[in-house]
């Protein structure tokens, strides 16, 4: 009994980490994902609850052309250097891996309450799909080469301040 207790939290567990419940996308006509549960997440939720944090990169489920976020379709350049992120309420740090080296980069960000949208030249589209105290849902887009374009659904949890300090030391800083 104890042991299927123990698979059941365990289940539990893994399906309250992920973002979406059916990951499903609509494409838009410019090749955009659109969630079809989005709802407005107003800035003073995002300042409350994000800002002053740090998010680490947990899950990432590529969104296919069929609009589903699937964990099973890998992309190397996602799963193996994912980001992380700290929020201030002007500027964002983003932790990379980049090759051998970890490096932490500063850029300013702003967000727009309409559409979600996350904007700063430390990423080329993020749009938050969902947000809450431990958990930050984002859909974001990279380039696998020149000609090949991707999305995908990641998962953040925040950050206790032990892992943060572990960034901080352990990332080389490239600006001030």
């Amino acid at each position: 009994m104890n042991k299927l207790l123990a698979l059941g939290l365990l289940g539990f567990g893994c399906m309250a980490t992920s973002c979406s419940d059916d990951y499903y996308y609509e494409h838009a006509d410019d090749g955009r994902p659109e969630y079809e549960y989005l709802t407005t997440i107003p800035a003073e939720q995002f300042a409350n609850q994000a800002v002053g944090f740090g998010w680490r990169r947990t899950e990432t489920r590529i969104i296919n052309e069929e609009g589903y976020a699937n964990i099973y379709e890998y992309q190397n350049n996602v799963l193996l250097f994912p980001s992380h992120y700290y929020f201030t309420a002007d500027s964002v740090t983003q932790f990379a891996y980049n090759g051998t080296d970890s490096i932490s980069r500063r850029y300013t960000y702003s967000y727009e309450e309409r559409t979600n949208m996350l904007n700063s030249e430390a990423w080329s589209y993020m749009q938050l799909t969902k947000l809450s105290t431990t958990k930050m849902c984002i859909v974001e887009k990279f380039y696998e080469d020149d000609r090949h374009v991707f999305f995908a659904e990641a998962t953040y949890e925040r950050v206790l301040p032990f892992d943060m300090y572990e960034f901080w030391n352990n990332f080389k800083p490239l600006n001030p």
